[in-house]
C-alpha cells in the first residue's frame, strides 16, 4: 500500500511538472511573438526614416562576403533613375553603373572594407 501511495505521489508530482513546463512554454510563446513584434515595428520605423531622407541612403546586409539585401531610400531615383524595388530585385545593380574604367577601384575599396581597412 506504502508503494501504491509512493507512486500516485509520483504521478502527482510528475502533473504538477508537467502543468509547470506547459505554463513556461506558453510565456516563452508569448515572450517570442512580442518579440517579433517590436522587431517588425522597428523595421518599419527604420524604413520610414530612410524613406523620409530626401537625399540618398542605403544599405547593404552582407554574410562571408555576399550580399544578401540592400535598402534604397526613394531619393535614388533622382541620382541614378532606378526606383527602390529595382534595386531589391538586382542587389548589384550598382555594378552596372560604374564606369567600366572604375569598377576595380570600387571592387578594391568593397573589399577593404570588407576586411576592416578604410577605403
Amino acid at each position: 500500500m506504502q508503494d501504491e501511495e509512493k507512486t500516485k505521489k509520483q504521478l502527482i508530482d510528475e502533473l504538477k511538472e508537467m502543468r509547470r513546463h506547459v505554463g513556461e512554454l506558453k510565456k516563452s510563446k508569448a515572450d517570442r511573438r512580442q518579440i517579433e513584434d517590436a522587431l517588425r515595428e522597428s523595421e518599419e520605423r527604420y524604413r520610414k526614416m530612410v524613406n523620409a531622407v530626401t537625399s540618398y541612403t542605403y544599405t547593404v546586409e552582407m554574410t562571408d562576403g555576399k550580399t544578401l539585401s540592400t535598402q534604397h531610400s526613394m531619393g535614388c531615383y533622382v541620382i541614378t533613375g532606378y526606383k527602390p524595388e529595382e534595386y531589391l530585385e538586382d542587389p548589384y545593380l550598382w555594378y552596372s553603373m560604374i564606369h567600366p574604367d572604375d569598377r576595380m577601384i570600387a571592387v578594391n575599396a568593397i573589399g577593404n572594407i570588407l576586411i576592416g581597412l578604410s577605403a
